[in-house]
C-alpha cells in the first residue's frame, strides 16, 4: 500500500506550485497578459529562488497587481544586486514566449523587445560567457543566438509595413536601431522597462552584435529602395507619364514614404527619394510647369531636412551632399518671394562648393 504524502510534502508542493506561479506571473508582466500553461518542473528555479526570498514581491505577484509587482521587481533588483542566472532566466523565458507567440501569428513585440534587449547584453558579458566554461566557438554561438533574434525584428517590421501596420513596423525598427547603437543604447531600453542590468559589458563583443543590426536595418533599407526602383522604370507606369518624363519618380517617392516614416533615419533611402524630388522637379521647370515644380520642391523639404541632420558639410564629392545642393539651389530658384533666395543659395554651396549654378545665381543678387 503507497504511503499518503506528508503534510511537509504537500506544503513544499504547494510551495513550489505558488513560486512557478509566481514565475510565470513575473515574465508576464511586461505584456500584461495571463502566461500560456507549460508543463515543467523548476524551469525557472533561479526566478523562483529571487521570489522565495522576497515575501513582499511574491504578494504582489499572487494579488496580480502589476503596478505593484513591477515596483517590488524593481525594488529586488536594486536591493539584492544583479544575478546573472535570473538575468539569464528571462532571457530564456522572454525568448521562448516571442517565438511560441510569433508562431502563434500573435502579437509578440513585447516579448520580443524583452529578449532581444536581455539577450545583446548578456551575449556581450564577460559574466555571462565564464558561466559557459571554454568554448573554442563563442563568436559564433553569439552570432547565431543574436541573429536568430535579430533576423525576426527584420522580417516581422518588412511584413507589418507591407501590410499597413506601421505601428508594429515602428517598434521592430526601433529595437533594431537601438542594438545598431550599442550597448548604452540597449541598457537603457532595459531601464525604461523596469529592468536595470548591471553586469559589466565587453564593448568589443556588443559591437559583433551591433554590426549585426546595422546590415540587417541596411539590407531592408536596401530591399525597400529597389523595390521603389524597379516602380521607377516599370514600363506600364512608364507609358502613361508625359512625354520626356522617363521615369514614375512619384511612384518611386510614395514607395518609400511609409518606410521612411518609420522614425529611423535611413541616409540611402532619403538620398534617393531626394535625388527623385530634384530630378521631377527639373521636368516640371523645364516643361514650364513652374507651379508644379516649386510644390514638387515644397514637397522635398522634410526628406532634405531629415537627410540633412546625418549628413556632414564639407564632404561635397558625397552624393548626398551634391542632392542637398541641388535641392537648396531649387528652393531659392523656384519657390519664389517668400523664400529668402540668398540664404538658400548659400546654402546650396555649403553643401556642394562646387555648384556652379548657384554660384552664379548668388553672385546676380548680391550687390557688387
Amino acid at each position: 500500500m503507497r504511503s499518503m504524502p506528508s503534510a511537509d510534502d504537500l506544503f513544499a508542493l504547494a510551495d513550489a506550485l505558488e513560486l512557478e506561479a509566481c514565475s510565470d506571473r513575473l515574465i508576464a508582466l511586461e505584456s500584461l497578459e495571463g502566461p500560456e500553461s507549460m508543463k515543467r518542473s523548476g524551469r525557472y528555479r533561479k526566478l523562483e529562488a529571487a521570489i522565495a526570498e522576497n515575501g513582499d514581491l511574491r504578494a504582489a505577484l499572487l494579488q496580480e497587481t502589476d503596478a505593484e509587482a513591477a515596483r517590488q521587481w524593481a525594488r529586488h533588483l536594486e536591493v539584492q544586486g544583479p544575478d546573472i542566472d535570473v538575468y539569464h532566466t528571462l532571457a530564456v523565458a522572454y525568448r521562448e514566449r516571442a517565438f511560441r507567440r510569433t508562431a502563434d501569428t500573435g502579437p509578440a513585440e513585447a516579448e520580443l523587445e524583452a529578449a532581444t534587449a536581455l539577450w545583446f547584453l548578456l551575449l556581450a558579458s564577460p559574466a555571462f560567457w565564464e558561466r559557459q566554461g571554454d568554448l573554442d566557438d563563442e563568436a559564433r554561438v553569439r552570432a547565431s543566438l543574436a541573429r536568430e533574434l535579430l533576423e525576426i525584428h527584420a522580417r516581422e517590421g518588412a511584413r507589418a509595413l507591407a501590410a499597413g501596420d506601421h505601428l508594429v513596423a515602428r517598434l521592430h525598427v526601433h529595437c533594431l536601431a537601438t542594438c545598431r547603437s550599442g550597448s548604452d543604447a540597449v541598457e537603457a531600453l532595459l531601464q525604461r522597462q523596469g529592468l536595470p542590468y548591471d553586469y559589466a559589458v565587453d564593448r568589443e563583443r556588443a559591437d559583433e552584435i551591433a554590426e549585426i543590426a546595422a546590415g540587417l536595418l541596411d539590407d531592408w533599407c536596401a530591399d525597400a529602395v529597389q523595390t521603389a526602383e524597379r516602380m521607377t522604370t516599370d514600363a506600364e507606369r512608364v507609358g502613361r507619364l508625359p512625354a520626356g518624363l522617363t521615369a514614375d519618380y512619384a511612384a518611386g517617392i510614395d514607395h518609400l514614404k511609409p518606410f521612411l516614416s518609420l522614425g529611423v533615419p535611413f541616409k540611402r533611402a532619403l538620398r534617393t527619394s531626394l535625388e527623385w524630388y530634384n530630378l521631377w522637379s527639373v521636368f516640371l521647370w523645364n516643361d514650364r510647369a513652374e507651379t508644379r515644380a516649386g510644390e514638387v520642391v515644397n514637397q522635398a523639404r522634410p526628406c532634405a531636412e531629415e537627410l540633412a541632420a546625418i549628413c556632414e558639410k564639407g564632404e561635397s564629392l558625397k552624393i548626398e551632399n551634391q542632392a542637398l545642393s541641388i535641392h537648396y539651389y531649387h528652393r531659392a530658384v523656384m519657390l519664389g518671394r517668400e523664400f529668402d533666395a540668398e540664404r538658400e543659395l548659400a546654402a546650396a554651396l555649403e553643401w556642394n562648393p562646387s555648384n556652379v549654378q548657384a554660384s552664379e545665381a548668388l553672385a546676380e543678387i548680391r550687390p557688387r
